[in-house]
């Protein structure tokens, strides 16, 4: 959980970085990796990595409104289904 809990923070950096224009070459490979990760999280047939996607990185970024609808849209097509659902039983708290 302690890893995923990073990769959270550490996407919600990086997603954030991108959208003000500051995000350098290398960081920008490790944003477009750190979503196939989640990608690859999602399509996991183990229903124990899944949840470890919901419960520790969905549930662990911390971003702006700006930032976290670019999150979503950067998902991919399994990571963007088990996010729809995750956030159906989530909702943000935008106050």
């Amino acid at each position: 959980g302690l890893v995923a809990s990073a990769l959270a923070a550490y996407l919600g950096r990086l997603q954030s970085k991108e959208l003000s224009g500051n995000l350098d070459a290398q960081e920008s490979t490790s944003l477009a990796a750190s979503y196939d990760l989640l990608e690859e999280l999602a399509s996991s047939s183990e229903s124990e990595v899944r949840a470890l996607l919901e419960d520790e990185v969905f549930e662990n970024i911390r971003a702006d409104d700006r930032t976290w609808a670019a999150f979503a849209r950067h998902l991919g097509s399994k990571s963007s289904r088990v996010f729809q659902e995750w956030s159906k039983k989530n909702p943000r708290d935008t106050n």
